[in-house]
């Protein structure tokens, strides 16, 4: 009644709660009069024992066989509250003198030998004989089991009905809102199965708020397992046709690129030919228009390859080997000399760890950025080139960082796209494409690639590769 009709889960922490604090209010009352009982034992047992003090006062009585002074000392025991029995028992004789109440059969019984000393010596002649009745402190146990029990009961009881508020208010009523949406989500996750063509199953009634959720989530990750199998299915097929796509366009930009050089070629032979054969009739700015003429066109030549080294880029397979990455350096700064005839350009190689790669992709990753370099410090009367490199777990982390003109770090997302550039072409040549080359040999080896500079002050082009 407290969480509703629906709340099987409050009702049964509301069980369990009060199952379990009876079960504590029980031990803690057993642990609490066991202890009363051992101490009212232990006080019974000193008083039994303090009966010692009278053992030789009763003895010389029994010596003199002074009945009645016996007999006064007994009856003078028997006064005390817990015994019920005194008894002296002459060893002589086998004389007995009694004092005793109502006996009864819980009872603790103590002997003390009743000695007399004559000239020296130490004669036995009786003993002394005191019984005890427990049914006091059974009495004082059962009164106070009453009184013990009933204050844990209320103790317990007021914890139990804090604990149950606190359940209500953390756990129960996010459950009931929990269980209302599951309920609502389950109707919705039917179209899931009817795309991946299985059967649904409608949820079993009785279930309480965690058995309905634990239901839905089972249901859900068998639909997602399906979904994905059916996904892997579709990228499959995709992929396939993606393949033949590419081959299409691979055979298509082959001929494009053969169908645009011709032309692009002509242009290049009758310009070269109006220029060697009619130079002297043409004024200066005629021959000015032929050379931009030919200056594009083999612009655009250099550009239409480009364009295919990049398509290409996507579509080789990677021949891994280990990369002596200091000797490829000074190898590819080396055929890239005669770009530097009559310039200072100096190169700096720190120790580079060797890497696990395709060198042949890897060469063309260092031919870009180095041929940056040296392009874009053309302006510096020394151009300092320096390549770095480092070990950051798996990885190797190189860099390439010139002293050249820079860049606004407001661009540097635009650097890796194809045919982006942010400087013009009277500035410095270029296609826009050899950054995104790098980027892309970057990638397909598992790594990234990135770039820092500020204008006027060089620039820094950063990349990872997989340490060997």
């Amino acid at each position: 009644m407290l969480f509703g009709e629906r709340n099987q889960v409050g009702r049964r922490l509301i069980v369990l709660i009060l199952a379990f604090s009876s079960v504590i209010t029980l031990v803690v009352s057993v642990v609490q009069l066991a202890f009363e009982y051992r101490g009212l034992r232990n006080a019974m047992e000193r008083e039994l024992d303090g009966i010692a003090i009278y053992v030789p006062t009763i003895a010389g009585s029994v010596w003199d066989f002074d009945e009645k002074q016996i007999q006064r000392a007994i009856n003078a025991l028997i006064l005390l509250p817990d015994l019920v029995e005194v008894r002296v028992i002459a060893t002589d004789t086998s004389k007995q003198w009694v004092a005793s109440k109502a006996l009864t059969l819980n009872t603790v019984t103590r002997r003390y030998p009743l000695r007399y000393e004559s000239r020296g010596e130490e004669t036995d002649i009786g003993v002394l004989e005191v019984v005890g009745s427990l049914d006091g402190i059974y009495r004082q146990v059962l009164n106070s089991a009453l009184n013990i029990l009933l204050s844990n009961a209320v103790k317990t009881l007021l914890v139990a009905l804090f604990m149950v508020v606190l359940i209500r208010r953390l756990v129960t009523t996010r459950l009931e809102a929990m269980a209302s949406k599951v309920h609502a989500l389950a109707p919705s996750m039917m179209p899931l199965r009817q795309v991946v063509e299985t059967h649904p199953q409608p949820m079993p009634e009785g279930l309480d708020e965690l058995d309905a959720v634990q239901w839905t989530l089972d249901r859900t990750a068998e639909d997602l397992g399906a979904a994905v199998k059916a996904l892997d299915g579709l990228n499959q097929d995709l992929e396939t046709r993606i393949l033949e796509r590419t081959k299409e366009l691979e055979s298509f930009s082959y001929s494009v690129s053969h169908d645009l050089r011709t032309p692009l070629r002509a242009i290049d032979g009758f310009s070269k030919i109006l220029i060697e054969d009619y130079g002297d009739k043409l004024d200066q700015e005629g021959t000015r228009l032929l050379t931009v003429v030919r200056t594009n066109t083999n612009r655009m030549a250099q550009l239409i390859d480009d364009i295919l080294q990049f398509s290409r880029m996507g579509r080789q397979d990677l021949s891994l080997v280990p990369v002596d990455m200091t000797h490829l350096v000074r190898a590819v700064f080396a055929e890239l000399q005669p770009t530097c005839t009559g310039r200072d350009v100096r190169l700096e190689v720190g120790p580079l760890p060797p890497t696990l790669a395709d060198a042949a992709l890897i060469r063309q990753v260092l031919v870009n950025l180095l041929t940056n370099a040296i392009k874009f410090t053309q302006p510096r009367d020394v151009a300092k080139i320096e390549m770095t490199g480092s070990v950051d777990g798996a990885y190797n982390v190189f860099c390439v960082r010139d002293n050249g003109v820079g860049f606004d770090m407001r661009y540097v997302d635009k650097l890796f796209g194809v045919f982006e550039r942010l400087h013009g072409n009277h500035e410095f040549e270029g296609t826009g494409i050899g950054l995104a080359i790098v980027r892309q040999i970057v990638v397909r080896h598992g790594g990234k690639a990135w770039a820092e500079g500020k204008l006027g002050e060089g620039a820094a082009f950063h990349f990872t590769l997989p340490h060997a």
